[in-house]
């Protein structure tokens, strides 16, 4: 694609001048004849910098450093017939035989060819390293397990245990009669706020299936209720 004819300083400060007086975009494209986008790129780039010409660019970057320069205009004084290849063949080959000179100069860290390099002594061993097969094993320190209060279930490792047995453990008759008594008297007192649903004391018996659905439905579990 083409390089497209670039517009005169005139034609640009005019575009700022009918933007000025109030003109759209398409207005000032059909008075002018230009394109919308142009005319867009133009006062976008005057409300930005306040100007409609081109600013200079920086351009890309030398390749040749100021040495490589001064090498090539030294051969061009020198030797007028040589060719541009031949400059950037000669160019190409100084620039890495500098590379390799300024490489071979560094310090090598390596000690010589035939040196005799001292063995490094190791490192004693702390009184926390590792241990072998030799050593004697220590017992550790027991600590001494004194709970604050005393825990309410105590298991008889003589006695084989059902399972409802663990669970009347956890759920023994006071408990019961606790979440019974709790569960009633939250029922009174929403009936005294005027809740009219129907409503019956529960027991123990009545908790205890409670518990039991609960817990079957924690051990097959269901997406939904209604598959239950």
């Amino acid at each position: 694609m083409g390089k497209t004819k670039e517009l005169s300083k005139d034609i640009r400060d005019k575009i700022v001048d009918l933007h000025k007086a109030g003109m759209g975009y398409k207005t000032i494209n059909k008075q002018l004849g230009e394109k919308e986008t142009t005319v867009g790129a133009i006062i976008r780039k005057w409300k930005k910098h306040k100007m409609t010409i081109n600013r200079p660019r920086s351009g890309a970057p030398r390749k040749i450093s100021p040495r490589g320069v001064s090498m090539i205009m030294r051969k061009v004084r020198d030797q007028p017939r040589t060719t541009r290849w031949d400059h950037s063949w000669d160019h190409s080959h100084q620039e890495n035989h500098w590379t390799l000179v300024t490489r071979s100069r560094r310090p090598c860290s390596r000690s010589p060819r035939g040196a005799k390099t001292r063995p490094s002594e190791p490192e004693p061993e702390s009184e926390d390293g590792w241990h072998d097969m030799a050593d004697e094993d220590e017992e550790p320190h027991q600590f001494p397990f004194c709970p604050r209060r005393t825990a309410e279930v105590q298991l008889d490792l003589q006695q084989d245990y059902s399972p409802l047995d663990l669970f009347r453990l956890f759920f023994s008759t006071e408990v019961l009669k606790l979440l019974c008594d709790n569960t009633n008297g939250n029922a009174a007192r929403k009936h005294a706020q005027g809740l009219h649903t129907p409503w019956s004391d529960v027991d123990a018996e009545d908790m205890l299936k409670y518990l039991s659905i609960v817990l079957y439905l924690g051990l097959a579990p269901r997406p939904r209720c209604r598959r239950w």
